[in-house]
Order: C-alpha cells, then sequence, then structure tokens
C-alpha cells in the first residue's frame, strides 16, 4: 500500500526553483551564443545542489512516515527508468556511462537504505568521509575534465567492454557529471538537516545568515580568480566540474540558504504562484525539460537565432509558461487519470506518482 505524505510547501517551492535555475543553464548553451557572467554561472550553479540535498531531506522524511522498502525500491526504479530513457532516446548515448544527477540520486538512494538506521554522528562523519575523500581520489585517480560519451552507435564490443570498465567505475566515483564523491555527502546532509529540524528551525536565522555571508565571499573570490574558472565542460556552463574548495564554500552557503527556508511554515505568493506548483511533479518536469531540449532546442535553434539574446529571453519564458500550464493541468487532472491503469503505468514511466 502506498502511503501518502503531507505536502511540504517549502520543499516544493525549493524543487520548482531548481526546475527553474535547470531549464536556464541546460538550455543556455543552445539559445545564446556566449557565456554569462561569473555570477550568473554561480546562480545557475544552484540547481543541482538543492535537488541533490532535497533527495536526501526527504528520503528521510518518508523514513519518518514509515514508508516501506518496497517504496523506496519503486522510486529509484522510476529515477532509473527516466535516467535510461533520456539517455537512449534524447541523447542517444549508452546509459549511466555519463552519471548524470538522476544516476547520482538513485544510487544514492540505494546507499541511504543501508545507512537508514544509523545514528546522526555517523551519517554526518560519512558526509565529512565522502566531501573530503573526493580531493583526494581526484589526484589518486587523476581527475578528467574532458567528458567522453559513447554514443548508440558505436557497437562495437571491445569498444563498449573497455569504456564500461575502470573508466566507466572512474565516473561513477570522481568524474561523472555528478560523482558519488563528493555528491552522495548533500544527499547525507539532506537526511540529516531532517533528523535535526528542531535544532535547524531554533537557529534558522543564525542559518540563513551564514549562507547568504558565504555565498558571498565565495561570489567575490569566484569573481577575482575568474580566469581560473571560466572553462566549460561540454559547453556546461556550471562551475562545479569538478566542486573546488572555493565552490565548497559557495556549497555550504546554498546549504545555510535551504535550512533557513525549510523551516518557513509558508511561502510568499510570488514562489507558490512560480514555483511550489512545478515543484510537485519535479521528476516529469525534469524529463519534459530534457526531451525539449534535446529535440527541440538542439535541432531548431540555429547560430543566427543565438545571436539575438532578446530571442533566447523570449524562448526561457515561453518554456516556463508551458511548464507551468502543464503543471496546473496535472494538479487539476492527476487523481482522477491514476484511477486509470494505463495512465498509472505511464505517469509512472514518465516520473509522476
Amino acid at each position: 500500500m502506498r502511503l501518502s505524505l503531507e505536502r511540504n510547501i517549502p520543499i516544493d517551492a525549493l524543487r520548482g526553483f531548481a526546475i527553474f535555475i535547470m531549464v536556464i543553464s541546460n538550455s543556455y548553451d543552445y539559445i545564446f551564443d556566449s557565456n554569462p557572467n561569473i555570477i550568473i554561472r554561480l546562480f545557475l550553479s544552484s540547481a543541482a545542489p538543492i535537488f541533490i540535498f532535497l533527495s536526501g531531506y526527504t528520503f528521510q522524511l518518508s523514513v519518518e512516515k514509515n514508508k516501506p522498502n518496497i517504496e523506496f525500491i519503486k522510486r529509484i526504479i522510476q529515477i532509473l527508468v527516466i535516467a535510461f530513457v533520456i539517455d537512449i532516446f534524447i541523447w542517444k548515448l549508452f546509459p549511466v556511462q555519463n552519471f548524470d544527477v538522476l544516476y547520482l540520486i538513485s544510487f544514492s538512494l540505494i546507499g541511504m537504505l543501508l545507512l537508514k538506521k544509523f545514528s546522526v554522528n555517523i551519517k554526518l562523519l560519512i558526509a565529512l568521509l565522502f566531501a573530503l575523500g573526493s580531493f583526494v581520489l581526484r589526484i589518486i585517480l587523476q581527475y578528467r575534465f574532458e567528458m567522453k560519451e559513447l554514443d548508440l552507435g558505436s557497437l562495437d564490443f571491445n569498444t563498449l567492454s573497455n569504456f564500461y570498465g575502470f573508466d566507466f567505475f572512474k565516473r561513477i566515483i570522481i568524474d561523472g557529471w555528478f560523482p558519488i564523491f563528493p555528491w552522495f555527502s548533500i544527499v547525507i546532509m539532506g537526511a540529516i538537516a531532517k533528523q535535526k529540524i528542531d535544532y535547524i528551525n531554533k537557529h534558522s536565522k543564525f542559518f540563513g545568515v551564514l549562507g547568504l555571508i558565504l555565498m558571498i565571499i565565495a561570489s567575490c573570490l569566484f569573481t577575482f580568480n575568474f580566469k581560473d574558472f571560466y572553462s566549460n565542460r561540454n559547453s556546461y556552463i556550471e562551475l562545479f566540474y569538478p566542486v573546488s574548495g572555493l565552490f565548497s564554500v559557495y556549497l555550504l552557503g546554498i546549504l545555510g540558504i535551504i535550512f533557513f527556508i525549510i523551516t518557513q511554515k509558508s511561502i510568499g505568493v510570488f514562489s507558490k504562484l512560480l514555483f511550489q506548483i512545478v515543484g510537485k511533479f519535479s521528476l516529469f518536469f525534469y524529463f519534459l525539460h530534457s526531451i525539449i531540449i534535446g529535440v527541440f532546442l538542439k535541432i531548431f535553434f540555429t547560430n543566427n537565432l543565438k545571436e539575438n539574446h532578446w530571442y533566447g529571453i523570449s524562448v526561457l519564458i515561453l518554456f516556463w509558461i508551458l511548464i507551468l500550464i502543464i503543471a496546473s493541468l496535472l494538479e487539476r487532472y492527476k487523481a482522477n487519470l491514476l484511477r486509470n491503469r494505463f495512465f498509472k503505468s505511464l505517469f509512472f514511466i514518465i516520473g509522476i506518482s
């Protein structure tokens, strides 16, 4: 039996906000012809940390609601199915090889199931090991900045066997898009935050102010050292390839702001209208935004169009309006459609639950 979890408005709003940032960051190279400045790049680097943190937070929320393990397993399978579909049918790639964010979250949920009974102190220690261990492993295993991806046309057995050997292991460990070192530590921190929510609630303003200060400090340092951080990784503009010591300061700032937001009893009307409704269906909209980018923007957005920045901004606005319309329709009709066996199966495959 599926247990229904009460919606958490700030969490849904954060998810929706993360989708909003992700739409911009993942579309950017397709609709603009130049890199944004460092502050915008930092802002656009915030989406993935929010998602990853919330995966741990909502995992612990479900644990405290006594959700059975079979439901976690179903969720892991659902996320992996969507990740496979995106890789195979949208990007035309062999799955798992790049270890994108959905693979990280699904693997991390398996890890969280193993850590479910551990104390907060042990979890914190493990989180620190994954965070600090990433710097050591990058040196030992030699981090590769360039991301080579094997497309479906590469069917040679030797190529496949070599690609899914030690190189594949390294992608998962340290230099995929979202390797478990250090990103699993953020998942764990999300779970710890839920376990210590009373403490965070008492000190929420402190965490918010501290987070803001850390983000400002990191932003200033990034600006002064911009020449060392300007490189795009396969055209992606985020600044966590890899997670450097300086980005770790910014990341801690993001966590501080999240700690403040998750303790709020309500959110503003602006956030509720633009983000919260999207956050209720965040996995589906991650899937949908990949389709729109991989099928439409990649094919139809020419270099001539990219030269007009106002055209790109208009596309982003229309992109988000489309997402809001679909979210409103899902909100209205989802319950009725789930009564139909076909739609129930379809919704599972596309990330609606």
